[in-house]
């Protein structure tokens, strides 16, 4: 990324959070942009709704999407760099100014000696702890990145607090559970997630409700021209117990906040709904989706 000048052309392999933010970003400066990701579809972790209605939107700016993508070699010629692959298993040649590898995040755990002070690592690299980020190793505590996922910078910091503790303290078995650490895509329109999706809440066992807002039924949306996104919200049946919420719209990174408090603090459906929202604001779209929740469970909305 040490550019003195915007390049032409660039090949984005993957196509998650880096590829996409770093993408649009490129095509916003006027590069040409092929995202090129090995699955089905962008951001798998995100609902297929919301992933489709953005994938429409970086076609709309002029980002081309290629999915089911193998790489198999890449070439300098005197054209740019060249990238040799497999779509959907037909040969393709992609040839661009830049490449930019954007497929994931690898630990700078090897080779510094971890094993010889008994720290386990598992298959990819990523430090082994407990949920009071202890190692394998007595008196040894990891935080950050190098720990595995969420990989994301507030959770890390959050993660030194509680590692920190915890070595200052043995008493004070301080603990960290990331289904409450909210994480964001910055990109434009946001994608913003938090808690469980209703897959892993189903996966868990649990009875899961979820309604689907989109951001074209929000008011404040049209007032801002912005009618591309929506909010997945869901919740256990028959509590009504916010479980997770993902959203697509202007400014989620912000909005995401208020389902991250009902998600540490066990809120309902109902909880949402009966608090009073800004009128007209996006975020009245959690508030929607909290309403069709309680009107499928039957639960109080005054």
């Amino acid at each position: 990324l040490h550019l003195n000048d915007f390049p032409e052309s660039v090949l984005m392999i993957g196509g998650g959070v880096i590829a996409l933010e770093m993408g649009q970003m490129f095509a916003r400066f006027g590069t040409q942009v092929i995202i090129l990701e090995r699955g089905d579809r962008l951001l798998s972790e995100f609902d297929l709704r919301l992933t489709t209605k953005f994938a429409d939107i970086l076609r709309s700016e002029g980002i081309q999407i290629m999915t089911e993508v193998e790489s198999e070699r890449v070439e300098g010629r005197p054209e740019g760099i060249c990238l040799y692959a497999t779509v959907k298993g037909a040969p393709v040649g992609l040839c661009a100014e830049r490449l930019m590898l954007a497929v994931g995040t690898a630990p700078a755990t090897d080779g510094i000696g971890l094993e010889k002070a008994g720290v386990e690592v598992d298959a990819n690299g990523f430090i082994q702890v407990d949920a009071g980020l202890q190692t394998t190793a007595e008196n040894i505590w990891a935080a950050g990145d190098c720990t595995g996922p969420p990989l994301i910078a507030p959770a890390g910091a959050r993660e030194a607090l509680v590692a920190v503790e915890n070595m200052m303290d043995a008493k004070a078995e301080r603990t960290i559970d990331h289904t409450f650490s909210p994480m964001a895509v910055f990109v434009d329109p946001e994608f913003a997630t938090v808690g469980l999706t209703t897959d892993q809440a189903r996966a868990k066992g649990l009875e899961v409700e979820e309604a689907y807002i989109d951001l074209a039924q929000v008011p404040k949306a049209h007032v801002m021209g912005r009618l591309e996104g929506g909010v997945l919200l869901c919740c256990e049946k028959p509590s009504g117990k916010v479980l997770g919420c993902q959203i697509l719209a202007p400014r989620a990174a912000d909005i995401i906040h208020e389902v991250t408090l009902a998600v540490r603090f066990g809120l309902t459906v109902s909880d949402l709904t009966t608090t009073v929202h800004v009128y007209p604001s996006i975020s009245d779209g959690v508030r929607m989706a909290a309403r069709e929740l309680c009107h499928r469970l039957n639960l109080p909305i005054v």
